[in-house]
């Protein structure tokens, strides 16, 4: 193929992929942001200490290199030590996080950021294709939005996880069963991500079906051989404390977190929360198999089955919720003129718990929340005027936040010296205690709004599939 028809066939995704360089340039020019790459400064001291033959789980396997890369959860606040962040990434990512570490952290962090753009560029591509009926000034909006804050703040793989989802849904056209085994191996560097993405593919057809099997006989074999004592520690420990750890951190938006933010102990709010998991990725396989039928898109089964797994997960960051676009989208483009699709989007996936708290990247939701709004056909006038009334209110929002002052350590939380062998989440569960008496009361708004927009987009999404015939 010619170079000129190349570059005339992928401009949107180049487009988004400059989109995307450009807009991460601005955040780090504006705010100056201290902790760009918080956690891929500890990924990379993950893949340090496994390649040194250290356990990348234990504090003081971590801290060091942590503590020279400068990994602090907020710098400039007054009064805070740095804890040591963990890395809850599965034993068999772990030789990937290895081969990050083998050249110095500034390439690491180049490499990867660029890598998780082009990522984010051909899954936008690839949506535009998959949803004819929705504008593409707004899918461009909503994968930018899903994945360039995220990626500055924290250097997550929320491109890769998009992709890997977004992929798989498009090889069921194809019944590819390289292709959905590739796709699902990429995702399974989020296990939460893998696992219902793995359950829904069982629904999908004889080469989904293949495709799960020869993965999870892969991951599961290597796991066996090559890092057994790592896999049951991760299994039995790692993973279960690592939610525990987190139950009440401020950019946790599962229904979980917010049981435990309102007053419920931290054991029955986990088994409420896994309950209403099990229920979601039940509804999201009912609902994604009549979309899938009614509208003949096969996509529909894995990325709405993805989309009501990732809103009820017992365990979601603020930058997993990029899982849940696909499905978002493709609710939209199955009821455009459904309100509660729309306003639940909108509430979901715009970071309320950084406009509130964390301020880095609050100026780009007004631009955001425009596209997401806008429509092509010009009777749609009243939207237009609706999403310019809510960016001026963002804005507004984003400058008083702008001038917010640190916040404060009332606690006078210092990190405390650990015991040998002791795991990483023990420093960060001291810290995210303390980080609760300061500032989390002020973060229970922000996780009401993100599960009124998982309640709308859930309804909506179920609301679609019982109409669909």
């Amino acid at each position: 193929m010619p170079l000129g028809r190349t570059f005339g066939r992928y401009r949107y995704a180049g487009a988004v992929f400059a989109l995307a360089v450009v807009a991460f340039a601005a955040l780090l020019f504006l705010h100056g942001y201290k902790n760009t790459f918080l956690d891929l400064r500890a990924f990379y001291c993950a893949g340090h200490a496994f390649a040194q033959g250290a356990d990348p789980y234990r504090d003081a396997a971590l801290r060091p290199c942590e503590m020279a890369l400068g990994t602090n959860v907020f710098a400039g606040s007054v009064g805070f030590d740095q804890p040591t962040v963990p890395v809850p990434w599965a034993p068999y990512a772990m030789p990937l996080l290895a081969l990050l570490s083998a050249v110095p952290f500034g390439a690491a962090a180049a490499t990867w950021t660029l890598l998780n753009f082009a990522a984010l560029a051909i899954a936008a591509e690839l949506l535009r294709r998959s949803l004819p009926e929705l504008s593409p000034v707004a899918i461009a909006a909503f994968v930018l939005f899903a994945g360039v804050p995220t990626e500055a703040a924290l250097g997550q793989p929320a491109g890769f996880e998009l992709l890997a989802l977004v992929a798989a849904g498009r090889c069921l056209r194809t019944r590819s069963t390289a292709g959905i085994a590739g796709a699902l191996a990429v995702a399974a560097l989020q296990p939460y991500v893998a696992l219902p993405l793995a359950i829904a593919l069982l629904w999908a057809g004889a080469a989904a079906r293949r495709a799960v099997a020869a993965c999870v006989a892969v991951f599961a074999v290597g796991s066996a051989v090559f890092v057994p004592r790592l896999s049951y520690e991760y299994l039995t420990v790692i993973a279960p404390e690592h939610t525990r750890a987190n139950i009440l951190e401020i950019t946790q938006l599962s229904f979980t977190s917010l049981f435990a933010a309102f007053g419920l102990p931290s054991d029955p709010a986990r088994g409420l929360g896994l309950l209403i998991y099990v229920a979601a990725i039940g509804a999201g396989i009912w609902a994604g198999l009549r979309l899938a039928a009614a509208f003949r898109r096969p996509e529909a089964l894995p990325w709405v089955a993805a989309m009501l797994a990732t809103l009820g997960a017992p365990y979601l960051h603020f930058g997993g919720l990029a899982c849940a676009l696909p499905g978002a989208l493709l609710v939209l483009a199955a009821a455009p003129a459904a309100a509660p699709a729309r306003i639940g989007a909108m509430l979901l996936f715009v970071p309320w718990i950084g406009l509130l708290l964390q301020t880095t990247y609050s100026y780009t939701i007004a631009p955001f929340a425009a596209a997401m709004a806008w429509s092509p056909q010009r009777k749609d006038r009243l939207a237009r005027v609706a999403a310019a009334a809510f960016a001026l209110l963002c804005i507004d929002l984003a400058v008083s936040a702008f001038f917010r002052g640190h916040v404060a350590n009332p606690a006078g939380y210092r990190s405390a010296v650990l015991p040998p062998g002791a795991l990483a989440e023990d420093s960060w569960r001291g810290f995210i205690a303390v980080q609760w008496t300061a500032i989390g009361t002020a973060s229970l708004a922000a996780r009401i709004v993100s599960a009124l927009g998982a309640l709308l987009l859930a309804a909506a999404a179920i609301a679609a599939a019982a109409r669909a015939r």
